[in-house]
């Protein structure tokens, strides 16, 4: 098997700024991804164009701020046409407590 994931996350805070909100706020951010895996038996088999694709969004809360271990929400959409049917696309929320990387 190989995979990738690529994200981009926005925090909903600045480091500098002294609200009350902020002891809330400062743990929430989101984040936009784009992802891929594929699974095969030999390594002829691997192919680029046979990687299944998928992007979504979610939140992040900052669950344990020593080691930056996260919440993760997030909602992702299969990109592949007949994913989860004919003419229909694997989609679904996932939660997750722990990090990507």
């Amino acid at each position: 098997m190989t995979g990738f994931e690529m994200e981009y996350r926005w925090p909903f805070w600045k480091e500098d700024t002294d609200s009350k909100l902020w002891q809330v706020w400062k743990r929430l951010g989101v984040v936009g991804f784009l992802s891929g895996a594929q699974v095969f038996h030999t390594l002829p088999d691997f192919q680029i164009s046979r990687f299944n694709l998928a992007e979504g969004g979610g939140v992040r809360i900052l669950f344990n701020p020593e080691s930056r271990v996260n919440l993760r929400i997030d909602y992702a959409i299969g990109l592949q046409k007949g994913s989860d049917g004919p003419g229909r696309r694997q989609h679904g929320f996932y939660f997750y407590l722990g990090e990507a990387f």
